[in-house]
């Protein structure tokens, strides 16, 4: 048997050397792949970006017709038909650019149902509730309601929540939830109300005259 002796520095050199090589190889792979892929993601931003343009007209497109066939009273409804044109055509866009682009939207799904499901429940219910809402019509736009201690004006009827201007002018926001579960008293829905008056009259005053 032979023993081959080979010096530190010698071998620190060849083993550094070798580093070297990977850490270029595996930037070369990285280049080549972001070449490859850079041609896709780029269609994919695209179709992103055409997809919010679309969604912005439909929403448009969508509320017009909806005003057309309705009165000026039910500008919830016009609010809900546009946001509803609106998310649906950008999901599908947004869909359609990640698959251009080569993501995977299984795990992506799965993440949401699962790890947002609890985090977004709360605004699931209030969107549910405020379709629930408006399509009850049991108040709208304009109408005085009264949720527990608070009075004010619906001003507008949102996916999460309903804004209301109170009578002192300031701005209330309202989860949908609450106006669900709730107990609303609405001033206005009717065309007719009773609105008692007290009014005390001496023993000597006319009771006819007084009425």
């Amino acid at each position: 048997f032979r023993l081959f002796t080979i010096p530190v520095a010698y071998a620190a050199s060849k083993t550094s050397s070798a580093g070297i090589g990977d850490d270029l190889t595996g930037i070369q792979e990285l280049l080549q792949t972001v070449l490859h892929r850079a041609p896709y993601w780029i269609v994919g931003l695209i179709v992103v970006i055409v997809a919010f343009i679309l969604a912005k007209i439909s929403q448009k497109m969508v509320a017009d017709k909806v005003v057309a066939r309705l009165d000026e009273e039910h500008q919830d409804v016009v609010a809900l038909s546009g946001r509803t044109a609106f998310i649906t055509v950008l999901v599908l866009g947004l869909t359609i650019g990640m698959k251009i682009a080569g993501m995977d939207l299984t795990p992506i799904i799965a993440a949401l149902g699962l790890g947002m499901g609890f985090a977004m429940q709360g605004i699931i219910t209030n969107f549910v509730a405020g379709v629930i809402v408006v399509l009850s019509r049991h108040f709208t736009i304009g109408d005085y309601i009264q949720v527990d201690d608070l009075v004010g004006k619906i001003v507008e009827i949102q996916t999460r929540a309903t804004i209301l201007q109170a009578l002192d002018g300031t701005k209330v926001i309202v989860p949908n939830a609450d106006l669900f579960n709730g107990k609303v008293t609405s001033f206005t829905s009717n065309p007719f109300r009773r609105i008692e008056v007290v009014q005390s009259v001496g023993y000597d005053v006319d009771l006819t005259k007084a009425c």
